[in-house]
């Protein structure tokens, strides 16, 4: 049985300023520590890029896209950087949800208990 040690979480963004500080704050609070958040911009013209760049962990990727490659084209970049970074899951998620601290942990356990029947 695979243990689920990393997750990379994936969310696109495009002129998302005025939900990415909530979403960052709901993740950056998670109880289960272990992931990497994949920001895949689609070439935003607000100030998405600059508040991302307010953010000094080392758990959030940015790749920047110079044109708006679209959702599925950014969620496959996405898939693509954390199989290279050898995550065992994972979770796509819009920027503009808050969520609860636990929210990390329940899915994993819930991964694990599905594996594990």
């Amino acid at each position: 049985m695979s243990d689920f040690r990393r997750t990379a979480v994936v969310t696109v963004t495009f002129n998302s300023e005025r939900v990415i500080e909530g979403f960052l704050h709901s993740l950056l609070r998670q109880s289960y520590k272990h992931f990497i958040l994949y920001v895949i911009d689609n070439a935003s013209t607000d100030r998405t890029l600059e508040i991302l760049a307010g953010y000094r962990d080392h758990r959030i990727m940015l790749v920047s896209n110079k044109r708006n490659v679209g959702v599925a084209s950014a969620n496959n970049q996405g898939i693509r950087a954390g199989l290279e970074a050898r995550c065992d899951s994972v979770l796509f998620i819009n920027n503009d949800t808050e969520f609860d601290s636990e929210l990390l942990k329940v899915l994993r356990d819930g991964l694990l208990q599905y594996q594990s029947d």
